[in-house]
C-alpha cells in the first residue's frame, strides 16, 4: 500500500507492506467465516507474489471487504526461446482445492478470473522472470527488455554544397545622337517680277544720285553771318 503519513521520509509517498502481507507465510491467509474460503482467491507459498488486484468472489455468503488493493498468487514463468518474450502465469484459488490459472505477458495488463469480480494487474515479466537482462547480444546489439536489437547507425549528413553564381556582365555603350543642323543660305536674287503675260521682266535699271558738293556760294552766308557778329561787338565796345 502507498502510505504519504511517514513524517521522517516529509510525507513524501512510500510503500508500506500489508498487515499479515508476506505472501511466503501461510498463516496470513484472510479466509470468510465459516466456508473456509478466500474472498480474494489468494494462495500462499513460496512461489507466491504480491500483485495488485481488485478481485472479489462473485458468491461472498453476504460479507463484504474494503480497502484491499493487493493480493498474494502463485507465479511462473515462461520465456519464449526465439522472441525471449516471458509469460507469466498466475494462479487463484475458485474453492477448497479448486484452482484457475490465468496468463499475462505486458506490464499492467488487466486479466479476468473466472469466479470473480474485478481483474488482477500483470506485474513486468521481465523483471519477475529475471529476463531483463540479455546476455547473448553481440557488440553491435542493445539489450531492450530482455531482447537484443541492433544498435542504430548513425549516418553524419551530408555536407552541403556552395555554389557559387557570378552574375552575367553586361555591357552599354550609349552614344549620343548626332545632331546636324542646317542653315538655309539666303538667295542673293529676288524673284523677277512678271507681266500680264507670265513672262519675266527685268527690273528698272536705278540711277544713284549723287552727292551735291557744296560751293563757295553755299558758303558765302557763313561769312556774313561772321561779319555781323563782328559788328554787333564793336557797337557794344563803344
Amino acid at each position: 500500500m502507498v502510505c504519504r503519513t511517514n513524517s521522517f521520509g516529509d510525507y513524501c509517498p512510500i510503500n508500506r507492506a500489508y498487515t499479515q502481507g508476506d505472501c511466503i507465510d501461510a498463516a496470513n491467509l484472510l479466509v470468510l467465516p465459516n466456508y473456509n474460503v478466500t474472498p480474494f482467491g489468494e494462495i500462499y507459498g513460496a512461489s507466491s507474489h504480491c500483485a495488485m488486484m481488485t478481485l472479489t468472489r462473485t458468491q461472498m455468503y453476504g460479507y463484504s471487504i474494503s480497502n484491499r488493493y493487493a493480493g498474494c498468487y502463485p507465479m511462473t514463468c515462461s520465456v519464449d526461446s526465439v522472441t525471449h518474450v516471458p509469460t507469466v502465469f498466475i494462479t487463484a484459488a475458485t474453492g477448497i482445492g479448486t484452482n484457475v490459472t490465468v496468463s499475462c505477458t505486458t506490464k499492467g495488463q488487466q486479466v479476468a478470473v473466472p469466479g470473480f469480480n474485478g481483474a488482477l494487474t500483470c506485474p513486468d515479466p521481465f523483471v519477475l522472470c529475471d529476463v531483463a537482462r540479455c546476455t547473448t547480444c553481440a557488440s553491435s546489439a542493445m539489450c531492450i527488455n530482455g531482447q537484443c536489437y541492433p544498435t542504430p547507425t548513425m549516418t553524419p549528413a551530408p555536407t552541403p554544397q556552395t555554389t557559387t553564381s557570378t552574375p552575367p556582365t553586361m555591357t552599354v555603350t550609349s552614344s549620343p545622337p548626332v545632331t546636324t543642323i542646317t542653315t538655309p543660305t539666303p538667295s542673293l536674287s529676288a524673284p523677277l517680277p512678271t507681266n500680264s503675260t507670265g513672262n519675266a521682266t527685268a527690273p528698272p535699271q536705278t540711277t544713284p544720285t549723287p552727292t551735291p558738293t557744296p560751293t563757295s556760294a553755299a558758303r558765302r552766308p557763313s561769312f556774313v553771318m561772321v561779319a555781323v557778329l563782328a559788328s554787333l561787338l564793336c557797337m557794344l565796345q563803344l
